[in-house]
């Protein structure tokens, strides 16, 4: 609750008395109080000699403060500051004395009313014989009304709730009978509200038409100020460690509005500080014991998620010829990289098949992981196909018609781009598909290299026999124990089956043998020690007689053909 303080009425100089009511100025010098409106223009000078010239004047101002006036001399006079100035205030007061250029003491007086005010101005200092006299009428319209009583808003020691708010008011309970108030805003009224800060004056009159002027000035709380901070760990520019992470930690502090705060985040949290978070926009409102609020707001930052792009080749041919790259996105830089083969490089090589792992980890210790796995290229596979695919091939047949050799080679990742032929008689060749004739019967191997675009190789060998048939009968023979022509042996070739039979001349059979001269790889005989007819019967060590005899065989060629000979043979001694 505050007092009401006097707000000011000036009152501009007072003009001198006339010279012929100089008589009434001295009758009155002693009056206190003239009836209210009456202005007396009586003035009475006992000297106007070089330091006074003219009446004694002077000014006053009113104090809206102490609702009080202070007198100023005004003197026409050439005395300086010695002068000696008397006031008598006409309200009954002791007289004031004061110095030539000093003020009077601030004056108040009792009632709102018309005074008798009096200067007299002695310059006997300077000059013996100047003193200057002046006297007034004053119309005091001022006053000061008893038992005010005054009641304003209030929070917590402000009467504004809020910095810039708007909820003050001012309440006079009482005042003496039969005043009115006017506020300074136009209001009319013991109340007037909806104030904001600041100096709010009203002029209160009564019934004779005297004002109180007051004013009171209404207080503010200082704006809320907050500054929201995070005051974890920063990470490289970042509040956040990983992609992820919930370790931020961010306060808010305030200063302002009137003490104690409440909290409110956007996220529930009631306390100054709050922890555990990831990476988001937090706003919180920060609110005084008077319910004035401040925001404040703050992002935390987090790294881009890591992420692994990986790519590889494959091996081939279980080369170890692979290769894996990754490339990093998200995270901080530089980058760690940790593969399961211990290699450190963000490419690695030479690798075979199976599963590798790699681990990344950025300047912030963040890691990730990624599997790789490198396949391997099959081996092409080698074939080819012979033509005619015959088992045995008539040597004869075969230089006229040459034999071919038909790549059948299979890769199905890659393409095959080379071809080797090697035939076991000395010939090659680099052609996808060959042909080929041999210049000799035998068994032969043929060998084909083959090569992929990755450089992988596969071989394959097949075997060729090239045969004829061939017999050779001869048409006598002299088993005479020379060593010379002393057995019927036909001679052949390219037989698979064969038998000889020996019959007389009666058509007895006497020999038999299934053993061909030169050709023993086929044929079989029924007696070890016995390859041709040496002459002899079964079981007789003799020679038979000097004759014609027969033969008859019977073959089997190597191409599976039959074959039947008969004719006659002569023995000879």
């Amino acid at each position: 609750m505050k007092k009401l303080v006097i707000i000011i009425f000036l009152l501009s100089p007072f003009l001198p008395l006339s010279a012929d009511s100089k008589e009434k100025a001295v009758s009155e010098e002693t009056q206190k109080k003239a009836p209210k409106g009456l202005k007396s223009d009586d003035i009475a000078t006992s000297n106007t000699i070089d330091g006074c010239s003219g009446p004694a004047t002077f000014t006053h101002v009113y104090d809206p403060v102490l609702n009080c006036y202070t007198f100023t001399n005004t003197t026409n006079n050439d005395c300086g500051t010695d002068g000696i100035c008397t006031w008598d205030f006409g309200d009954g007061s002791p007289t004031v004395t004061t110095i030539q250029g000093a003020n009077t003491i601030c004056h108040e007086f009792p009632d709102c009313d018309t005074y008798n005010i009096s200067l007299t101005y002695d310059a006997t200092a300077c000059f013996s014989t100047a003193i200057c006299f002046g006297s007034y009428q004053v119309d005091i319209n001022t006053f000061v009304p008893d038992n005010i009583d005054i009641y304003t808003s209030d929070c917590n020691g402000y009467n504004i709730s809020c910095f810039g708010g708007s909820d003050g008011f001012i309440q006079i309970n009482s005042l003496p009978p039969l005043c009115t108030v006017q506020w300074d805003d136009g209001t009319v009224g013991l109340y007037n509200g909806n104030l904001s800060a600041g100096v709010h004056g009203a002029t209160i009159e009564d019934d004779q038409g005297c004002n109180y002027l007051f004013f009171d000035t209404l207080t503010e709380p200082p704006p809320i100020t907050s500054n929201i901070q995070i005051v974890s760990n920063n990470y490289n520019g970042y509040d956040l460690r990983c992609y992820g992470d919930s370790t931020a930690i961010i306060d808010v502090t305030s200063t302002g509005g009137v003490l104690p705060y409440t909290y409110l985040w956007n996220n529930g949290e009631i306390t100054h500080q709050i922890s555990n978070l990831p990476s988001d926009l937090y706003s919180v409102n920060i609110t005084d014991a008077c319910g004035c609020f401040s925001n404040a707001d703050i992002g935390l930052i987090q790294p881009d998620v890591l992420e692994i792009i990986s790519s590889n080749s494959k091996d081939s041919c279980g080369r170890g010829v692979a290769n894996a790259e990754v490339e990093i996105l998200g995270g901080i830089q530089p980058y760690e990289y940790l593969w399961s083969n211990n290699e450190t490089a963000q490419l690695v090589t030479n690798l075979y098949e199976g599963s590798y792992t790699v681990l990344v980890t950025d300047k912030n210790n963040c890691s990730i992981s990624d599997q790789i796995i490198i396949e391997n290229v099959p081996d092409p596979i080698a074939d080819f196909r012979i033509v005619p695919s015959l088992k045995l091939h008539h040597f004869s047949e075969q230089i006229d018609n040459p034999i071919y050799f038909l790549d059948e080679s299979q890769d199905d990742f890659t393409t095959i781009v080379d071809w080797v032929w090697g035939f076991e008689d000395g010939y090659n060749s680099n052609l996808q598909n060959v042909e080929h004739s041999f210049d000799e019967i035998g068994s032969f191997n043929v060998l084909l290299i083959i090569k992929n675009l990755f450089g992988c190789i596969d071989t394959i060998t097949k075997r060729v026999i090239i045969e004829d048939f061939v017999l050779y009968i001869p048409n006598s023979f002299t088993p005479d124990g020379d060593g010379i022509n002393d057995s019927f042996l036909p001679k052949g070739m390219g037989v698979k089956k064969y038998k000889l039979d020996i019959f007389n001349r009666w058509g007895a059979l006497i020999f038999s043998s299934n053993h061909l001269s030169g050709n023993e790889e086929y044929c079989m005989h029924n007696q070890q020690d016995v390859i041709g007819w040496d002459g002899t019967t079964y079981n007789s060590e003799r020679i038979s007689q000097l004759g014609v005899y027969r033969y008859l065989i019977n073959l089997e060629d190597v191409f599976g053909m039959p074959h039947q000979y008969m004719g006659q043979i002569t023995l000879i001694r």
